[in-house]
């Protein structure tokens, strides 16, 4: 199956999504109407003109028959509407696993996993477990209800204090608690809400959002082919925000890439939560349906995948009522290709694997040990050549994008793989020994930029080498000038990304073998080089 029609069902559940948004503000609307006919009918029924007490009484038992109507009938409006918008995120998240997963009975275990994903998640919301404030959803109703009789009651008290009739009051009710009809902003009393049903509709809008965002989130967390939730900017976010107040929160979500993912994309336990009244909307960022197809299929007849092991082992966890399910171990059974994809990654590992034959021995080992063509995907939908999804634990190649034909693509490639080796075994992130021979490697760095500046300069080894270009960016916070390749200073700053790019970038370069840059960094960057190869256990 083509990702295009995956991409048409994203597409369609988000038109779902703004349908229900549409149909439920215009049913809230109708509730208010309906309810208005209460107070506005005992209202017309009275032949008073001056506002007695007996009148005011009358009408005060018109309003609480108003706000219980009001109570009960928002709720579950309200209550629905959640429901349905966990069911749009729901439906996408079980097409996609339709598409991939080979096996009916494991089918059978991802719809039973969606389905109680999206049962815990409207249970969330209509409860009192998903927002600080521990207040479920009739109680945030009756808040707003309550709200709406204080306004009410506000208006017949100024109303009473100008001394005016009960024709004069009828009209003031009839335009406020009427939502057809306009509220001029001089009728309304300090502390009034301008239009009596905002609120409700509001809360009605945020939890359809909140709904489909959850779900999407808890979707993503369970889903072994998810790399992260990207952030989209609501169609409408330009006209509703931009143009009358400015950027605001969902303009950075929607640009940030602290998490090294790709532009607007978070690791899904780690998405914002949507700000009340908001319409921007999470996609996942996915392996494409057909490389993920390949890895379901494999890992199904007897391949070995840990994290599919892994997913598979929650999946059982989560639905203990379902059948006990086992994957073929049938080695016979594996599939192979001979696609086009295929002989990409098989080239490029096997003349990386050749080429590491004159790197040294502790290179050597780890990328015999971590380098496989089943850790490849090609991926027509990335920005970027090369990529390492840390939470799928795959690297990504597009050889469609222009960038690819200059780039060196086994150093690229294996760039990739070492951030692979890196967090799987030897998490320089957390060392303290690199960490501080950064630091120390920034200071020398700085204090002599000028000299290094033009030795980089005038070696065309090093001038021409996009890896110690991205190394000297890190130590400089890219005050180096004329680097060939190097990283923004904000992805500097976030999240030990020095540390990262610096181990990966120092084992491409020990993999390459260069001996003047070799020479470069023992010279300059000594403490540095000394601590990556204790790392690697000793070079």
């Amino acid at each position: 199956m083509k990702d295009n029609t995956y991409t048409k069902k994203v597409l369609e559940a988000r038109k779902k999504l703004l349908l229900l948004d549409k149909k439920v503000q215009l049913e809230i609307l109708s509730v208010y109407k309906d309810a208005s006919k209460t107070i506005l009918s005992d209202i017309v029924k009275n032949k008073e003109l001056n506002l007695s007490t007996k009148y005011l009484k009358k009408l005060n038992k018109s309003i609480e028959k108003y706000i219980n109507e009001l109570n009960q009938r928002l709720v579950p409006v309200t209550e629905k509407s959640i429901i349905e918008a966990s069911n749009i995120a729901k439906e996408l998240q079980m097409y996609y696993y339709q598409s991939i997963v080979p096996n009916e009975s494991i089918k059978f275990a991802c719809d039973a996993m969606c389905i109680k994903t999206t049962t815990s998640v409207v249970e969330k919301l209509v409860a009192s477990n998903f927002y600080k404030d521990k207040r479920s959803l009739d109680s945030r109703i009756w808040g707003y209800s309550n709200k709406n009789r204080k306004d009410i009651d506000r208006l017949i008290k100024a109303n009473v204090a100008r001394g005016a009739n009960a024709k004069t009051l009828a009209k003031s009710l009839d335009n406020y608690v009427n939502p057809v009809k306009k509220t001029e902003a001089k009728t309304l009393e300090v502390g009034m809400n301008k239009s009596i049903s905002y609120q409700a509709q509001r809360l009605a809008r945020t939890s359809i959002t909140h709904a489909f965002v959850e779900t999407s989130v808890q979707n993503a967390i369970n889903n072994p082919m998810c790399i992260g939730l990207q952030w989209n900017l609501s169609s409408q976010h330009y006209i509703r925000q931009v143009k009358w107040r400015g950027e605001d929160e969902c303009d950075e979500y929607a640009e940030q890439n602290r998490y090294g993912l790709g532009e607007g994309v978070f690791p899904p336990e780690k998405y914002p939560i949507p700000h009340p009244n908001c319409l921007c909307y999470p996609t996942q960022v996915i392996v494409p349906i057909n490389e993920a197809s390949k890895m379901m299929n494999d890992w199904a007849t007897g391949g070995d995948n840990d994290i599919l092991d892994s997913w598979f082992d929650g999946i059982i966890h989560q639905n203990n009522s379902i059948p006990v399910i086992k994957k073929q171990i049938n080695k016979k059974n594996k599939i192979t290709t001979n696609s086009k994809d295929d002989r990409i990654k098989k080239n490029l590992t096997n003349s990386i694997k050749n080429k590491s034959k004159k790197a040294p021995k502790q290179i050597q080992k780890y990328i015999n040990k971590y380098v496989n063509t089943n850790k490849i995907i090609i991926d027509n939908g990335q920005k970027i050549p090369f990529v390492y999804y840390t939470k799928v634990d795959l690297v990504g190649i597009n050889p469609n994008i222009r960038e690819f034909k200059s780039y060196n693509k086994e150093a690229a490639l294996l760039h990739e793989f070492a951030h692979r080796i890196d967090i799987k075994e030897i998490k320089s992130y957390n060392n303290i020994k690199f960490q501080k021979a950064i630091e120390s490697s920034s200071i020398y760095v700085m204090e002599n930029i000028e000299n290094l500046q033009s030795i980089y300069t005038n070696s065309n080894e090093l001038y021409n080498n996009e890896f110690i270009s991205d190394i000297l960016g890190a130590l400089s916070n890219n005050e180096f000038e004329d680097l060939l390749a190097t990283h923004s200073e904000k992805y500097w700053s976030k999240n030990r990304n020095k540390e990262k790019e610096i181990f990966a970038n120092l084992f491409t370069l020990k993999y390459q073998n260069n001996k003047e840059i070799n020479s470069f960094i023992k010279e300059h960057l000594n403490s540095l080089d000394k601590i990556f190869n204790e790392l690697l256990g000793g070079i």
